[in-house]
């Protein structure tokens, strides 16, 4: 008898195309839906006797009360703290006993409660999901711990360089009145003057069946598991509320240096970027094979340039991040601080030298291999797959988007690099921010350009 006669074969893994590709076959979700229109997506896969169920919702920070970053991320905190008939310690009891783990996650642009679990507990986990999603009560006691915890958190990133850093970059990009120039978590002021009314309040607004999709990967029937969920959602009603205002589009930043000053710091913190593309953008592709060669890996430009030929720092990244609306990209680092103004430098020339040459073929294709070997191993377990059918669902994303994600990757050509880092990577488009002892890289900085200081919120200082 063979391996293969005893472990079932998973068609949805990577096998080699015709000319050596990398394919990837993911089944497509079956599609049904609750009464009140949620959409449900269930893919099949009797491999083994899991399954990741999930409820993904258009609740992230993008809907942060005015002046209050962090109401989304307490009320994901809180969610699970107790419910009309269950405490925190018996929701905890109910989930160990089925062996199952309850998370949640909240970003800038939803939220998404998921359980992983056997198939034998799956209308279990559903009612536990139910029960959170629609019936949290945000203890009082429960709330004023997480509040206080939180407020220490925050508390102590303002002792971290790397954290003031990002978070001043943040802000300079995007500005205080949008969403993504604030911690998703807060600030320890707004998280001090957040009320648990606000929390409710959040909860009831942006939790409804029109903001909403529940989905299921693994070993579980997608007829049964609809049935289940009908009978615990029926109830289920949109919200009265208005899904808001859409999010202002962010400019381009003033070109500056922003200096916050740390005395006494054997490191400067590095931010340099600007906003950039949104996750639906049809350059996505193109963007992730010009950063992995940028900033995106060891042996690229940027850390071949900074830390194995200049030594002027332990590693040098850069990424771009997706969001709803254009999220950043930022190029970043710690160096030493007697060579600030020579990292800036490096910084600039490589990022320059990517928007007006672009790269080489030789670059492009070990870019792409890498990217499409990488991929296939976020596709290994139900909540993986789950994770990917998430991303479609908040950013609109046609079903078989990660079916044909390695196909897309590959074609992309010279020229459509290209394109991308000329339009994005930009060195005169950028801020720089720099987090360092200003009494000693102050006078190199003026010689590069602008230099505006600004305190550890990212305000100016006049």
């Amino acid at each position: 008898m063979s391996p293969s006669d005893i472990i079932p074969k998973d068609e949805s893994l990577p096998v080699p195309g015709p000319s050596g590709e990398i394919r990837l076959n993911l089944p497509s979700p079956n599609e049904r839906e609750l009464q009140s229109g949620v959409p449900i997506w269930v893919v099949e896969k009797h491999t083994v006797p899991l399954a990741a169920i999930s409820m993904t919702l258009h609740a992230g920070a993008e809907w942060d009360s005015n002046g209050r970053p962090g109401v989304a991320t307490l009320a994901g905190e809180l969610l699970d703290a107790g419910t009309g008939e269950k405490s925190l310690l018996e929701i905890a009891r109910r989930v160990e006993s089925i062996g199952a783990t309850l998370g949640v996650s909240t970003s800038f642009d939803g939220m998404i409660i998921s359980i992983v679990t056997h198939s034998r507990f799956v209308p279990d986990a559903l009612e536990i999901l139910a029960d959170v999603v629609l019936r949290p009560v945000f203890p009082a006691e429960e709330f004023e711990r997480v509040r206080s915890r939180r407020e220490a958190v925050l508390m102590q990133q303002k002792d971290r360089p790397g954290s003031v850093a990002t978070q001043v970059f943040h802000r300079v990009l995007y500005g205080a009145g949008h969403p993504y120039g604030n911690d998703p978590l807060g600030t320890p002021e707004s998280i001090r003057a957040i009320e648990r009314a606000e929390v409710t309040d959040f909860w009831q607004k942006r939790f409804a069946p029109d903001r909403a999709a529940l989905l299921a990967v693994g070993d579980t029937d997608g007829d049964d598991f609809a049935s289940v969920a009908r009978g615990l959602f029926s109830d289920w009603t949109p919200s009265s509320s208005p899904l808001g205002p859409a999010m202002r589009h962010p400019g381009t930043p003033k070109r500056a240096i922003y200096l916050v000053d740390r005395a006494g710091s054997a490191q400067s913190e590095i931010r340099i970027g600007r906003p950039a593309l949104q996750r639906k953008h049809p350059a996505f592709f193109s963007a992730l094979v010009v950063n992995k060669i940028l900033g995106g890996q060891f042996s690229s430009r940027l850390n071949m340039n900074l830390r194995e030929k200049k030594g002027l720092t332990y590693g040098a990244h850069s990424h771009f991040s997706f969001n709803k609306q254009p999220g950043p990209f930022v190029a970043s680092g710690a160096v030493e601080t007697t060579k600030t103004a020579l990292a800036v430098q490096e910084f600039l020339r490589e990022i320059d030298l990517m928007a007006r040459e672009g790269v080489t073929e030789e670059e492009l294709e070990v870019s792409k291999k890498g990217i499409a070997g990488n991929f296939v191993l976020n596709f290994e377990t139900p909540l993986q797959v789950a994770y990917a059918l998430q991303n479609c669902y908040l950013y609109e994303l046609p079903r078989d988007y990660f079916a044909t994600y390695v196909q897309n990757i590959g074609g992309v050509t010279r020229g459509d690099a290209a394109r991308l880092a000329a339009e994005y990577l930009e060195p005169s488009t950028m801020a720089i921010v720099v987090v360092g002892d200003a009494a000693k890289i102050r006078s190199d900085l003026d010689r590069l350009g602008e230099v505006i200081p600004c305190d550890p919120e990212g305000v100016p200082i006049v």
